[in-house]
């Protein structure tokens, strides 16, 4: 349901660096002046764009094919964890960065969250990272499915999206900070983990293209510091032996 997500990214971005904005509404009504519908809160009930005739003159520019993921050398990652996961009404935040990429610098982001709700709520609002002016947006996911595909993680909770300023040159970066509160006694090892999420793209440069990465989520899969809370029973006492 977010299939308009990247098209109406990449013009709003492509709008920045030419200096102006559409002015057209997303609902087809001419602009009065109110600030554009960010694309990550874009309207989910938006028709779809219309396909092009397959007999259309003008040809479609051409895009290089995607790297393959093992070959990148892009890391989306879990980063610096603080504060204390593992005690109840505590907060923690859990940083979520970008490590060796190469020019063009990276310029959109978009990413499934996965953790336990019964265990951990996600506070608000969410903070930016290293790109202080652009805050992250944040997308309820859909109730998974009865047999969910990524059984090994938990349940995907949100979808994360956001854009760093049109002049970032920054390379290496935290895209976000993402801050939970323990709301339940962990019984188990707390799992925070990241995937792809369904029509998003991973991450867009400043030349508007894709790149693939790598996901890394082994600093909060699980999180560290936790005890078990097994009791050990106490060894039984044995009766004094009765004097002769």
């Amino acid at each position: 349901m977010f299939r308009m997500w990247k098209k109406t990214l990449l013009s709003l971005l492509l709008a920045t660096a030419l200096g102006f904005v559409s002015c057209e509404g997303s609902d087809g009504s001419s602009a009065d002046g109110s600030a554009p519908t960010p694309a990550a809160t874009k309207s989910l009930d938006a028709p779809p764009a219309a396909t092009p005739s397959p007999n259309a003159s003008a040809p479609e520019a051409p895009v290089a094919p995607p790297l393959p993921v093992e070959n990148t050398s892009i890391i989306l990652r879990t980063e610096r964890v603080t504060g204390l996961p593992y005690v109840v009404g505590e907060t923690f935040s859990v940083d979520v960065a970008i490590r060796g990429v190469r020019e063009p610098a990276i310029q959109a982001y978009g990413f499934a969250l996965h953790y336990d709700s019964t265990l951990l709520s996600l506070e608000w609002p969410l903070q930016s990272g290293d790109l202080a002016d652009a805050p992250p947006e944040a997308l309820r996911a859909p109730p998974p499915p009865p047999r969910s595909l990524r059984a090994s993680l938990p349940p995907v909770q949100y979808y994360i999206t956001g854009t760093s300023p049109f002049d970032n040159s920054r390379l290496d970066l935290s895209l976000c900070r993402l801050t939970f509160r323990t709301v339940s006694q962990p019984l188990q090892p707390i799992e925070i983990a990241l995937s792809p999420a369904p029509d998003f793209e991973l991450l867009i440069d400043r030349s508007f293209h894709p790149r693939p990465a790598r996901i890394d989520h082994s600093a909060t899969f699980p999180l560290p510091g936790f005890q078990s809370m097994a009791v050990t029973p106490p060894a039984p006492v044995r009766e004094a032996e009765q004097a002769p």
